[in-house]
Formats: C-alpha cells, structure tokens, sequence
C-alpha cells in the first residue's frame, strides 16, 4: 500500500491510558501422598491498555500492511509494575481457563484451553491532576503535525485534561484526519471538552467509532437480541435525532454491535446514508452462549481496522466520498479480528524453563494476541472472504434504508425485512427455497444473506416471527434463571403467554421448542389441557393439581391451554377462572385455597387466529362481562404464528420469500421424518453432499399452491399420505389420489403446478 502523495505519513495515537491487571486463576488436583488435594494457584499480569495498546496493534497492522507511514504513540516500556502506581488509571480482572470445544478443536489431540476473562473486578481512579504527566510519555513527537489523529476517549480522565494532549490534536493541520473512539456521556453527564474540540478543529474530517452498548447508556433506545431490523431502525432514529447537534460534520459514524456486526453511516450533501455488516444467524448474545467468559480489546480491532481503511482511502485520494461502503471495507476484518479474540482468548506466553507449578501445570502469563490479531486484520483486507481460519464466518451485509422511523408498521408488508432485499427476485426466492428443501437449513443456512434464527428445531427466517420467538425466549429466560427460597417460590406467580394461529400451525411446536431451548439442562415437563373437552370449571382444578404436582417433583411445569377462547355458557366463558391462578398463583376450592407454584402458562387460541383477533373480542360488550380485559392484563406476551397461505389470486411473480422459506423449512423437516429413505449422494462444486430425491415439480407445487386448509398438518398429511415408505425417490406416481388430496388443498390447483413447473426450476 502505498502514498501517492510520496510523503510518509505521520500517525498519532492519543487517549486514556489504563493499565490492566489480569489475575489468572488456576484450580488442579495434586497427588499428594495417598489423598488427592485441590490446589490454587494464582499469577499476575499487567499490561498496557486503552490508548497505549491500540497504538501498539496499529503500529503492528501498518508493519505488516507495508503502509507508507510510522506511528507515534504513548511509550509504556517502562510500564508501572505495582497496582495503583500514579498516573495512570489500573483495572482488575479475573481470568480463568476455558476448554475450546468446537469444531476446529475437537479435531486436534486433546482438548484445547483458552484463558478469558469471568469477572470485571473494577478501576483504581487516579486524580485528575496527575494525567498531566501522560503528554510526557509520547515517544518521538518530531513537532511535524500528524496526518491522521487516533483518539481513544474511555472518560478515563483524558479527555478533559487539555495539557495531556499531543501536539496534533491541540492544533492540527487543516487536511488532518481524526478517528475518535468515543464515549458518550450518560443522559444529564457533561459533555466531553476534547470531544467539543475535535468538532470545532477537525471539522468534517472525523471518524467516530461507538459502541451500541455505549449508545444504549447515553440517550438511544436500541432494542438487544430481536432482530437487525428492529435494532438498526432504533439506531437509525436516535442517529438522525442525535446528528445534527451531537456529532457536527463527521464524515463518518461506526456503530459496533461487537463480533455480531457493525452499521457504517456516511454523511452526503443532502442526508446521510448507512450499511449494516452483519452475521445472518445470530446477534452478540447468542454467539457468545458458545464462548463463554469476555475479553478487553473488542473496540481496538475495530478502531485499528478502520483507520487502515481510513488510510488506504487518503492514499486513494478519496477519504470524503460519503459513501459508507467503501469504509465499511474494514469492517469484516474487525469482526473477524473480534472473534478470534474472544475464541483464542489471551494469549499465554508461559513457556519451558520459566518458573512452573509443580505436577506440570504451567503458570499462565496472559497477554493480548498483537501479532495474531494484527495478522488477521491484515490478512482479511488482503484475502477477503477467501480467509480460513476458525472465525472465517460468511458475513452478509445491506444498505440501511434512508429515514426510517422506527415506528410500527400499519402491515406487516410494509415492514422493513432484510429477507425481502436478499431474495428480491421471485425465481431466486423459489430456487433457494428448493436449495433447502433438498440439503436442509443445515447446509443452505450458512450461505444465507439473511438473517435467520434457531430454538432448537424451530428454524425462523421472517422478521415478525424472529421477534415474536425472540421476546418469548426472554420471557422464559427470564422466569427460569430467577431463584429464591423454596417457601417464596411455592408463591410465585405464574408465567402467562398467549399463541394464536391457524388450527395446524403448529403453535405447541413452535413455544415448546423456544422453551427447551432456552431451559437447556433445567426439567421442563409440558402438559396439555384442551378446554373445549371440558364440561365445567372444576376441570380446571383438577388440571391444577396436576401442575402442582409437577412442580413438587421438581420440574417446570409447561401448561398448554387449548382453545382457552372457547365458550363456556357464554362467549369467552373460561377467561375469568384463570385470573386468580395467573394474577396470585392460587386457585380456590371451596373453602381451601392451593397455591399453583412456579409454572410456564400457554394460552392457544383456538376461534382466533391472530393477538389483534382476540384483543378485539376481549375489548367489547360481550369480552367485559366475561373479565377479558383482566385476563389480557395478565399476559406476559403474545406469538402469532404466521401463516403458510399465499395471497388468493396471487401471481408467482409476486410470491413472498417468508412464505415460501417457512413452506420449505417445513416440507423439508416432514421429508426427512417421514420415515423414507429418499436421500441420495450427488456431487456439488467438487464435493459429494446429499439431498433429498424428491420430483422438482413436486418441490414447486407444494411452495405455490396458494392454500392448505389446515396449515402445517395438511402439509404434513400430503407427505404422509404418500406412497414413499421404501422408495428412493418421491415421485409424482407417489401422491394420494386427488380424492383424499382434495382434504388439505385444492386438488387441482396442486396438479396444475406440479404439471406447469418452470424450466428454471427443473434445472436450478
């Protein structure tokens, strides 16, 4: 990479200097005489942070990038070695090690450790006075202005002592360039002077790097662990609020969502514009269930990756274009950085020779990875998607678009899906949905461009569906993880949600495997009630004992209420019988009064098919008297399962990816239980993969006949209904005859799309 101007450029990194204390924790059993004991051994390491490190992984990525250009940076060779030393600002962390158990570690010998932080101990606060010192610890300023200005402002002191600034950022050059890793202050804290003065004195030429979690602290209302969409459009509205008065004239915003993603806005002439980089199949919380423990250093991949993006465009000649996809180049090199920091943890510099515990457990020396960190970041600029490592995830990425509002929309058309931008085209829609009902969401999933969620074996790839499933999984979460005495949880109201659907949609499936999903190794046990095969309120009390029941044997009950909706002498007539055991946990017996204990209640409509159906309902004449309204007021949250119908009279040009994705995602399913061996080995790019053996023109007329009368269980009947038990492929001969077809869809509609399959699809 080199300078066109034919100068070298300058590179000053300022900022918060932290020095972190990592306390490496190490339990092993000793043999000791004939009684094995537990030992505990613990080693110190101190290190330098903040500004300091990230001008050290810079100085490293410009190395070896070959960059034009030298660094100048706060010297800490001389690091204080005592916790608390002045003038700087400690933290203390406790670190312990963590068996590496996926897929890349599994196939080496032995199990692989990886040391990682647990516990976030604290600072020491150093006075404000004492900061002055670190303008003396800028190694070789030349008094030549720096070309490009790192600032890391972690409110760690730095930003409001004015003579700890460098030179190149008290007066910089007119054509210097600012990267600001920011921190904004919480609702009613006090702005930040040096943030006041980069704005006045760098003008448009800034970078501001944030973290969503730092935004989530000031004054933004950003939604966790729902979806991209309804994360962006809350990021998007506090941005556009925020812009004008906040953030001045920056060229550029990053918004990190850590490993999971990152949002680069551009500022134009007229407005601004934003991409999201994202992982399709999951957000931060997720990923990070499989890599337990945290890391420091996240914010310094992305601010070091960035400024080598930022460096290649001024060499280019084209660092002002507004365009937030050419800077957003940096980002899936900083994500993957990201994880590979968090996967491999710090690196462990202990080695033969230096001083060991006894029965040959080393003591762990931890130190951030530069040079592997900083191989990556380079490597990813260089070869793009191509690099293999254990973090090479697909990333997909799209543009954000303009002046979102966050607001609901009135349809859920007319919300904004990232799936609809990625499969735009109808033939494209079709011909993926056919990819996976052939290979499975297991193969297809991980070249999807589309955000797409697991609970178990309940695959998601619609945006309402996402949030819905989303909210319930913390619901559940939520109650499960609460602990308290045994006599408090005897007492414990119950959890209460609500599903609705079509009769067939699958609504038990789709909570159940939420729940499992989220209770892991914790007992669940699901019971079923349906209330229309009930003849009076007492049954309701015997349904009760038998969740108590489960509840003393030490599972959580998981109660599904069937067609709760259903009369009772008059419209809605149950509702009132549950308010006592939803509101208090207690239910009435004649003169005794039991209590429910901790359960899960599901309330599945059975006349209503949709949240705003039974709300209706609830809310008139005849929904007061039966005490819906009270009833309403007890439920926790809602699922309305989407339905698998096409539009009446809709054209194939026009078809709904989610419509077509849940079609497949569930034809897909029913093939691979039905029993039949349909699966055949064929080669694809090099390599034997299999998939089902089922007639295309089949795969297309069940993705497009417009309707199944009874949703997923008529899907499920055709299949069954077929003559494929011992056959090696479901061909056209393998249907029922039209007669029994007839039950669950419109028969002939069926055979006209499975006899008028286009030839793309055939050959797709």
């Amino acid at each position: 990479m080199q300078n066109v101007t034919g100068a070298r450029r300058k590179i000053v990194v300022a900022g918060d200097i932290l020095i972190e204390w990592r306390f490496a924790q190490s339990t092993v059993l000793l043999a000791t005489g004939t009684r094995p004991e537990t030992g505990h051994y613990m080693q110190c390491t101190a290190e330098e942070g903040c500004a300091s490190a990230l001008g050290r992984l810079i100085e490293k990525t410009i190395e070896l990038s070959g960059a034009d250009a030298y660094v100048v940076r706060p010297n800490m060779d001389s690091i204080a070695t005592l916790p608390g030393s002045p003038p700087y600002w400690h933290t203390y962390m406790l670190c312990t090690p963590y068996e590496l158990e996926d897929d890349e570690a599994k196939s080496q010998s032995g199990k692989a450790i990886v040391w990682r932080v647990y516990r976030r101990v604290g600072s020491d606060r150093q006075p404000d006075e004492l900061l002055g010192k670190l303008v003396e610890d800028a190694d070789g300023d030349d008094g030549v202005r720096g070309d490009v200005v790192v600032v890391q402002d972690a409110s760690y002191g730095f930003g409001g002592k004015r003579e700890a600034w460098p030179p190149s950022l008290l007066t910089p050059r007119n054509d210097a360039w600012a990267v600001v890793r920011w921190k904004p202050k919480p609702e009613g804290g006090a702005p930040s002077p040096l943030w006041a003065h980069v704005k006045a004195n760098f003008g448009n030429r800034i970078v501001l790097i944030v973290s969503a979690d730092d935004l989530r602290v000031g004054r933004m209302r950003i939604s966790r662990g729902l979806t991209w969409e309804r994360t962006i459009e809350d990021l998007d509205m506090g941005l556009r609020r925020l812009w004008p008065t906040e953030y001045g004239d920056c060229s550029y915003v990053v918004v990190s969502f850590y490993g999971a993603g990152a949002a680069v806005y551009a500022r134009t002439r007229r407005d601004y514009k934003g991409h999201l980089y994202y992982d399709p199949h999951q957000l931060r919380e997720t990923w990070a269930e499989k890599y337990p423990g945290s890391m420091f250093g996240y914010t310094r991949c992305l601010t070091t990756a960035v400024f080598l993006q930022l460096l290649r465009m001024l060499d280019a000649g084209n660092a002002d274009c507004g365009d937030p996809v050419v800077l957003g180049k940096a980002i899936v090199p900083a994500l993957r950085a990201q994880l590979r920091l968090h996967r491999e943890g710090f690196a462990n510099t202990s080695h033969e020779g230096k001083e060991r515990i006894r029965d040959h457990v080393s003591v762990p020396t931890l130190h951030f990875p530069l040079d592997s960190i900083a191989d990556t970041i380079v490597k990813s600029f260089d070869q793009g998607a191509e690099l293999l490592h254990p973090t090479a995830i697909r990333y997909a990425s799209c543009a954000i678009p303009q002046k979102l509002d966050g607001r609901p929309a009135k349809t859920d058309r007319l919300k904004w899906k990232i799936l609809r931008e990625a499969l735009a085209d109808y033939k494209e829609i079709l011909l993926h949905a056919k990819r996976i009902v052939l290979k499975g969401v297991a193969d297809v999933g991980p070249t999807t461009d589309y955000p797409l969620r697991k609970f178990g074996e309940l695959v998601l790839t619609d945006r309402t569906e996402i949030e819905s499933y989303s909210i319930i999984a913390s619901l559940f979460k939520n109650y499960l993880d609460v602990r308290m005495p045994k006599n408090e949880m005897q007492t414990r109201q119950p959890l209460s949600i609500a599903v609705f659907g079509a009769p067939g949609s699958g609504k038990s499936f789709g909570v159940t495997e939420v729940a499992n999903h989220v209770a892991k190794d914790q007992p669940l046990r699901l019971l079923t009630f349906n209330l229309s095969q009930f003849s009076s309120a007492q049954a309701i009390n015997d349904a009760l004992h038998q969740v108590r029941d489960v509840g003393v044997a030490g599972a959580m009950p998981v109660v599904f209420w069937d067609e709760f909706d259903s009369n009772l002498n008059a419209r809605l007539g149950w509702l009132r019988y549950f308010l006592a055991p939803m509101q208090d946990g207690t239910f009435q017996e004649g003169p005794v009064t039991h209590t429910v204990g901790p359960a899960i209640f599901v309330f599945a409509g059975g006349t209503n098919s949709s949240m705003a159906e039974f709300e209706k309902q609830a809310l008139s004449k005849l929904g007061a008297d039966a005490k819906a309204p009270d009833f309403l007021s007890r439920l926790k949250g809602h699922v309305d399962v989407l339905s698998l119908d096409h539009p009446a009279n809709y054209s194939i040009e026009d078809i709904d990816a989610s419509i077509a994705l849940r079609r497949a995602l569930l034809l897909s399913a029913q093939l691979k239980n039905s029993g039949a061996h349909l699966f055949q080995v064929v080669a694809h790019d090099d390599a034997l993969v299999e998939e089902i053996n089922i007639d295309p023109g089949l795969v297309y007329a069940f993705l497009t006949v417009e309707k199944y009368r009874y949703a997923a269980r008529s899907l499920d009947a055709i299949v069954r209904m077929s003559s494929i038990a011992g056959r090696s492929i479901f061909q056209r001969s393998s249907l029922a005859p039209s007669e029994q077809i007839r039950i669950h869809v419109n028969e002939m509609e069926f055979i006209r799309r499975l006899e008028e399959v286009p030839d793309f699809f055939c050959q797709g």
